[in-house]
Order: C-alpha cells, then sequence, then structure tokens
C-alpha cells in the first residue's frame, strides 16, 4: 500500500526527463548557421553547359535561340518583368519631364510674346466687329454720284437723308432726294437682319467663339514647337539629358505635351479677354430688336475644334524639327507650307478641274474647314465634305507625323550643339 503512494512520484523524474528528449528531437534547432557567401555572376542568356564532351559542343555559327537536340541551357530563374510596372513608370516619368518642360518654358520670353500677339490678334477681331456693328447702327451711307467733278465720290449718311426735310451736302439737286431716301430705306431693311448677327458675335458667349476663330494661332503654334524642341539641339542640351538616362521616347513626349497644354492654356487665355471684351462692348452698342444670343454648347464645341486644329501642327512641327535638328529650318518650312498651300490649291484650281477635290486631303485645308466648323471647303466647290472628314484626315496626319518624329528620334544620333 505504501508503495504505490511513492511509486508515482519516483517515476515523475524519468517522465519529465523523456518528455524533454523527445521535445529537443522534434523542435528543428533554433541556432543560426553561417552559410558561406555565393557570389553573383552575370551570366548572358540562354548560357551552354560546360562539358568535355565534344559531342556536347554547339557547332560554330549555331544561333543561341535554336539550340542543338545535344546542347543545353540553363533557364534564367528569375520571373519575367512587370509590364503593368514598367508602363506606370513610364508614364510617371512624361509627368515629370513635361513638369520639368513647363517650368522652363515659362521662364522664357517667347511664349510670352506670342501668347500677347494671339490675344491682340482675337481683340482686333471682336473691336473691328464692333465698328462695324456701330457704322450699320448709324443707318448706312448713300453714294451721291459726282458727274462732271474731280475727286473721289461724296457720301450722305441715311440719317441726314430720311430726316424731315432731307439734309444732303452741298451742291446736291434736292430732286435726288426720293432716290436716296429708297435706298436709305432698302439699306435699313437689310441692316436689321445684319444687326442681329453682328450683336450675336460680339456679345456673351459669341465673342469667345469669334476669338477662337482667329487663324493666326497655327502661325503661332509652329514658331512655338520649332523653339522648344529646336532649342535643345542648338544649345546641345538634348544630348546632356539623354546621357543621364532619360528615354529618348519619353523625353519626346514630354515635349509634345508641354506644347499641347500650352496650347490649351492660350485658348483658355483668349476666352477670358474676350468675354472682358464683351462687357465692354455690350456697354457701348444697343441690342436691336429681336437679337438673340449663341449658346454655350457651341463656345464649347468651337474651343474643342480650335485645341485640336492645333494639334497636327505641333505633330508636324516636332517631325520636322526632329528631321532638321534645327528649329530655324523646321518653323521656315512649317509656316511656307500653310501660306503656300491655299494659294497653290487657287492656282491648281484655276489651271484644270481634276485638282478640284485635292484640297479634302491636304493638311491646311482640312484645319481651315475643320476650325471654321463649316461642311464645305474652299477647294471643293461641287462635294459636301463633313466634320468627320475633316477630323479623320487630322488625325492620321497626326499619326504618321508623331510616329516618323518618335522613328527618328529613336534611330538616329543625336549630334552636339548645332547653334541653328
Amino acid at each position: 500500500m505504501n508503495a504505490r503512494r511513492w511509486l508515482p512520484w519516483a517515476l515523475l523524474p524519468i517522465a519529465i526527463l523523456g518528455i524533454e528528449r523527445a521535445l529537443r528531437a522534434i523542435a528543428p534547432n533554433r541556432q543560426p548557421v553561417a552559410t558561406p557567401e555565393i557570389p553573383h555572376v552575370e551570366q548572358p542568356y540562354p548560357q551552354p553547359l560546360r562539358t568535355s564532351d565534344p559531342s556536347l559542343v554547339r557547332p560554330t555559327g549555331a544561333p543561341m535561340s535554336q539550340p542543338t537536340p545535344t546542347t543545353g541551357f540553363i533557364r534564367p530563374t528569375s520571373p519575367p518583368p512587370d509590364r503593368e510596372r514598367s508602363r506606370r513608370n513610364a508614364i510617371v516619368a512624361v509627368a515629370q519631364l513635361t513638369r520639368w518642360e513647363w517650368f522652363k518654358l515659362r521662364r522664357r520670353w517667347m511664349p510670352w510674346i506670342l501668347l500677347l500677339i494671339l490675344v491682340l490678334f482675337s481683340q482686333l477681331a471682336i473691336w473691328a466687329t464692333v465698328f462695324q456693328y456701330r457704322s450699320i447702327d448709324a443707318g448706312g451711307q448713300v453714294i451721291i454720284p459726282t458727274a462732271g467733278r474731280a475727286g473721289p465720290p461724296r457720301t450722305a449718311q441715311c440719317t441726314d437723308v430720311l430726316a424731315e426735310p432731307s439734309r444732303l451736302p452741298e451742291g446736291v439737286d434736292p430732286a435726288l432726294a426720293p432716290a436716296f431716301r429708297a435706298q436709305c430705306v432698302e439699306i435699313a431693311k437689310q441692316g436689321d437682319e445684319q444687326l442681329r448677327q453682328i450683336y450675336a458675335t460680339i456679345s456673351l458667349p459669341g465673342s469667345i467663339k469669334l476669338a477662337l476663330s482667329a487663324g493666326i494661332g497655327t502661325i503661332l503654334i509652329a514658331v512655338l514647337s520649332a523653339s522648344v524642341i529646336g532649342v535643345e539641339y542648338g544649345w546641345g542640351t538634348m544630348r546632356t539629358t539623354l546621357t543621364r538616362g532619360t528615354g529618348r521616347a519619353q523625353y519626346l513626349a514630354g515635349k509634345i505635351a508641354v506644347l499641347l497644354l500650352a496650347a490649351l492654356g492660350a485658348l483658355i487665355v483668349v476666352a477670358i479677354g474676350a468675354a472682358s471684351a464683351s462687357v465692354i462692348a455690350e456697354r457701348i452698342v444697343t441690342a436691336p430688336a429681336g437679337a438673340t444670343a449663341a449658346t454655350w454648347s457651341s463656345v464649347a464645341e468651337a474651343f474643342g475644334r480650335a485645341w485640336f486644329a492645333l494639334v497636327p501642327m505641333v505633330a508636324l512641327l516636332v517631325m520636322l524639327t526632329v528631321l532638321t535638328a534645327s528649329g530655324s529650318t523646321s518653323m521656315a518650312i512649317g509656316i511656307g507650307y500653310t501660306i503656300a498651300e491655299p494659294i497653290l490649291l487657287a492656282l491648281l484650281g484655276r489651271l484644270s478641274d481634276r485638282f478640284a477635290r485635292l484640297g479634302d486631303y491636304l493638311l491646311a485645308a482640312n484645319i481651315s474647314g475643320w476650325s471654321s466648323g463649316s461642311s464645305m471647303l474652299s477647294s471643293s466647290a461641287n462635294a459636301s465634305v463633313s466634320s468627320m472628314h475633316h477630323f479623320i484626315v487630322l488625325v492620321i496626319y497626326t499619326t504618321v507625323f508623331t510616329a516618323i518624329a518618335f522613328y527618328l528620334i529613336k534611330s538616329r544620333d543625336v549630334s552636339k550643339a548645332t547653334g541653328t
């Protein structure tokens, strides 16, 4: 009985010792083990296995991409590159380059001078229309014949002719007053409709459409595009930037992006200036009876048309600048083409009718047709050309010019400073 009491206590140390040994056998050794450092050796892919067997040696001239049956290769163990991450990094790089290019552009004098010229021309279009409105609102003029009298013909204001009695210039036969009155009445009928149309263009929001239609924008964006990229060739800074690891495609994409942003900002400034001019003009002139204003949706469409019309010119000048590696040369070619195309179309149209549809597929004619929003081109007198046709042609030109520019900047060496 006593043995039964002390026997479990005597066996307890033996059980604890057995459990401890079992746990040591099962649990892993947590002590750090020093492992020799294996040096990393860069191996070209694919790497043939080294062997002393002559039958396993690759024949001379055998392509590496097509192994012989007796040759083995070491497959790379690294995972394939993450295309999504590479694409994201490229977008970030282009955004950073665009931000840097915008920083440089804002500190140059030329963009501000070009913007000032654009604003002045847009204001000139508005105020010239205001003066035309006031001239028509004054009642118009009639020309007085100068039979037997030397010098330029005299004129009389319709307000004076329609007065009772008529106030004619000195020396004019009063018997001619009824004829002058009839002319002034006809002018007044036509003038009412003209006043309503003109007032719609000088009041908000029609004045913005009028300001955006200034055709000098294509020439100014051509000058800016050639200058932004050409100055890099002239100063030799493109070579320095590319040697620091900047990708050529990303570099050119940043340039194009900042040019398109500059064009968008310039149009916004023009629109703000036109709105300010309208506020002043509406205080000067009196609205005619039955006058209607333009819709804001049409203004938004005109703004989009004006901006997209500049995109092909940017692509053209970028391509010419990369091709010639000179800002002045590309500027001369781009502006010269813009001026010469309508002149050439007019001359060819007089020579033969076969050239009547040529303007439907040329750059400047489609830019003009797209900007105006009309469905007819001046070079196509007998055929209707829709806005979709202008859009497709401009997209094709933009794609081709941009593709050529990227191909040239990737395939050609960047020389040192050209000074042009």
